[in-house]
């Protein structure tokens, strides 16, 4: 491979115009919240995401997801939850980023605080759910904390479970996500449950180095990128900086997804992360 002379950060400036719309968000809001930059605030200021909190909430489309097989009797069991998640994000995304505040429309659409609640309520006692749903479970717990605040420590709660089970592959997904929703998707620093924050991340290490081939460069560096939250220096850091290094080509392509997540829009997520994870340089 030739040697590349610039920074994956560079690249995905370059290329930023072909970006889907939703990748596009993504990265801004990424790279505007880590780095504290304005790079991106034109492109923030004037797309501003639609108001239409029905149609996102109406949209139960599952069929995409990852492990689909392992979690379909869980989104059948909490139908319209794949819906949910997805307006929980639209509802906090326009309340940090731009100071719009949906949050009573929302609740006025999906049936009141109580009724979330009580979903929330039977979300966190369903460890078989938690297990398998991991992310969209997580996500709709935490966004509800955030959005509609209870002073629940959910965090305690679900990393404190997520210890206690059986150390495999999903709770490295588990562990890091849980970290991202506690600081608000980085609007926030990670200050509270660091010693619970630092066994996770000790577990991930482990995982990580056991079942390194088959562990996707998103997993990694969302595991860099939660490290250098708590400042914890990974023991298998300089083992992924070489694996990224020989499958960056202008970005990093990862050998063991599609061709289709492979281009530089469905690579998006994987490479914000290296970015963000401090093995972006030269």
């Amino acid at each position: 491979m030739i040697e590349d002379k610039k920074t994956v950060r560079d690249y995905y400036k370059e290329h930023f115009s072909e970006l889907s719309y939703s990748k596009k968000f993504h990265f801004a809001t990424r790279m505007k919240n880590w780095f504290k930059t304005d790079e991106y605030n034109e492109f923030l200021a004037t797309n501003e995401p639609d108001h239409n909190l029905l149609s996102i909430l109406q949209n139960n489309n599952y069929s995409g997801v990852v492990f689909y097989e392992a979690r379909k009797p869980f989104f059948e069991k909490y139908n319209g939850l794949y819906g949910l998640e997805a307006t929980l994000f639209r509802v906090f995304h326009l309340l940090h980023e731009y100071s719009v505040d949906l949050r009573e429309d929302f609740l006025s659409l999906y049936g009141g605080k109580e009724k979330l609640y009580a979903l929330c309520d039977e979300l966190r006692a369903d460890d078989d759910a938690f297990f398998t749903l991991t992310t969209f479970l997580v996500n709709v717990v935490a966004l509800t904390e955030e959005l509609f605040p209870r002073n629940i420590d959910i965090y305690a709660e679900m990393l404190e479970k997520a210890l206690s089970s059986t150390q495999d592959v999903m709770k490295v997904y588990l562990y890091t996500h849980i970290m991202l929703c506690e600081s608000c998707f980085y609007h926030k620093n990670i200050d509270k449950h660091l010693d619970l924050y630092r066994q996770a991340l000790e577990n991930c290490d482990k995982i990580i180095s056991d079942l390194f081939d088959e562990i996707s460069f998103d997993m990694k560096f969302e595991f860099l990128v939660c490290a250098r939250m708590i400042n914890y220096n990974p023991a298998v850091k300089e083992q992924i900086r070489d694996e990224a290094a020989k499958n960056k080509d202008g970005y990093i392509r990862d050998p063991r997804k599609i061709a289709r997540l492979n281009s530089v829009d469905g690579a998006e997520h994987r490479n914000v992360l290296y970015i963000m994870s401090g093995l972006d340089t030269l």
